[in-house]
């Protein structure tokens, strides 16, 4: 039999006071039904080729479907990094992920470019320093981070005739966002997309960098 990520004591002791609580009908065993969760992750496999020793291949799917459709899966990811002070400064990059044939048919999502993170730093508090490289390098993202009081920490494209001056020590640094892209490679659902659906990619994405990063 293939492998089984079945989750430790004590990672289980830090993630099942966060599952939600619900009245009525137990639900089949919460541990084992996100290890298989994460086996299929890890493993790179559809639904259908998950061992039966996590249960019916039905409930694993359920479950992941519909807290992912509630935003439990995110959730959980930012309460474990709540629990940690907020660092001061925040690091930026892109990877590209090819998609499995079982993905599908879902619908394509809006084009981005990297200069494009506005959106994605808008949504977090503001950081002391931002670390990119020169793919980030966009006038109008500087301008965004002025205006937060952000210092870029971004190495600027040659093409520039005035090139702005950063921070070296800080931007060598930003190997650890590349080793973070490495990690979560490792779980070939990620790095292969399986999912179908853009909400539930990013679910799988946070429970494996909730046990990867948080309760390793």
């Amino acid at each position: 039999m293939a492998r089984q990520f079945w989750l430790s004591d004590a990672q289980w002791a830090v993630l099942e006071p966060l599952l939600p609580r619900l009245g009525g009908k137990p639900r089949v065993d919460d541990r084992r039904v996100i290890s298989g969760i994460l086996h299929r992750y890890r493993e790179g496999l559809c639904w259908r080729a998950v061992p039966a020793a996590y249960g019916p291949r039905t409930t694993l799917f359920n479950r992941f479907d519909r807290w992912s459709k509630k935003g439990i899966w995110q959730g959980l990811l930012a309460a474990l990094v709540a629990c940690e002070d907020s660092p001061d400064s925040a690091m930026v990059d892109s990877t590209a992920v090819r998609a499995h044939r079982s993905a599908a048919g879902a619908k394509g999502g809006s084009r981005t470019k990297p200069s494009d993170g506005r959106a994605l730093l808008a949504s977090v508090p503001a950081m002391r320093q931002l670390i990119a490289d020169k793919a980030y390098d966009a006038n109008d993202l500087r301008d965004f981070l002025a205006g937060q009081s952000t210092e870029p920490v971004i190495s600027p494209m040659p093409r520039r005739l005035e090139r702005p001056a950063f921070d070296r020590d800080a931007y060598r640094t930003r190997n650890l966002i590349e080793r973070a892209f490495c990690r979560l490679k490792d779980w070939r659902a990620i790095a292969t997309r399986y999912d179908k659906t853009a909400r539930n990619f990013l679910a799988g994405i946070c429970l494996a960098v909730a046990i990867t990063d948080w309760l390793h």
